[in-house]
């Protein structure tokens, strides 16, 4: 009887396979990770542009309308939509905004809407 100390290539190959396929879970979460910063980054500029924009147009008296633009250097790839509506009360208008970026296959956009009061100067 001999007494082989060590391990087998059935052993080894097993805890290769092992390894192999926690490196590849591993991995896939670290990229995982990366994503979903990048979206909790864009989703964070993204409200703070849309909020910029809001105080912008509701310090103006806002015609009824679509309006649209970028946002210059401050956000090079991003632009805005505006659509300023009447309601059924003569002193409050419906601002919806509407923030685009990506381009071909993975442009985006982001709605946002707030209620505007008018100031009725009679």
């Amino acid at each position: 009887m001999h007494n082989h100390q060590g391990f087998t290539l059935i052993e080894i190959m097993a805890a290769l396979a092992v390894l192999a396929v926690s490196l590849v879970v591993l991995l896939g979460l670290r990229n995982r990770d990366l994503l979903l910063t990048a979206n909790a980054r864009a989703v964070t500029d993204i409200s703070m542009l849309a909020q910029r924009k809001m105080t912008e147009i509701s310090t103006d008296i806002p015609d009824v309308g679509l309006r649209e633009g970028d946002f210059g250097e401050d956000a090079p790839g991003f632009r805005w939509e505006a659509q300023i509506d009447e309601t059924e009360f003569e002193t409050l208008r419906v601002l919806s905004l509407r923030i685009l970026w990506g381009e071909g296959q993975r442009r985006q956009s982001e709605s946002f809407t707030t209620y505007l009061f008018i100031k009725n100067d009679a």
